[in-house]
């Protein structure tokens, strides 16, 4: 099917390829700590995320960047000046083979309930800020969509969150669907 196309087929990847190929890059950057994201454009070929780069570009995710945020920079990204960098790239013959890489597993349904306390904070606060696209995670039964690091020296702040304590001593907050 590629082959009937003049110009190929082409893919929005929101992740860097080949590091970041599979399925959910986003949220895997997020599993990752990742400071930086990239979006990636390429003429696909018959392997997933393969084919050749035509451009990418890279976004800052701020401290409280959900899935949402980091989709909406890469968009803006996108329409401002990576869409037209694939074109010219593509007609300048500016298009680079892609490598094998690292290829994500597919995370649906992976995440669906945890234990906070068997994963460390900062795991448990990308998790969250890559789930809450998704109707966030389920522990002990709540379904709950926010996540903040507990400071024990605001406990006003929390009124509306339960608190847990990670597998590295820290404590953070977790806020249900729908509370303010």
């Amino acid at each position: 099917h590629i082959g009937a196309f003049k110009y190929g087929i082409w893919n929005i990847h929101p992740g860097e390829l080949p590091e970041n190929r599979g399925r959910h890059p986003i949220s895997w950057s997020f599993l990752n700590g990742r400071k930086q994201f990239c979006v990636s454009v390429h003429g696909i070929d018959e392997e997933i995320d393969r084919g050749y780069l035509l451009a990418k570009g890279y976004i800052h995710r701020d401290l409280n960047d959900t899935h949402r945020e980091i989709e909406d920079k890469m968009e803006k990204l996108l329409e401002s000046k990576l869409l037209k960098e694939a074109v010219d790239n593509y007609f300048t013959g500016d298009k680079r083979k892609l490598g094998k890489g690292c290829y994500h597993k597919n995370l649906i349904d992976k995440f669906n309930s945890i234990s906070p306390e068997s994963h460390d904070s900062r795991f448990v606060f990308h998790l969250f800020k890559s789930q809450a696209k998704y109707g966030g995670i389920n522990i002990k039964g709540k379904q709950y969509t926010d996540c903040v690091f507990y400071n024990e020296q605001y406990p006003a702040l929390y009124r509306d969150y339960d608190i847990f304590i990670c597998k590295d001593g820290e404590k953070i907050g977790l806020k249900q669907r729908g509370e303010k």
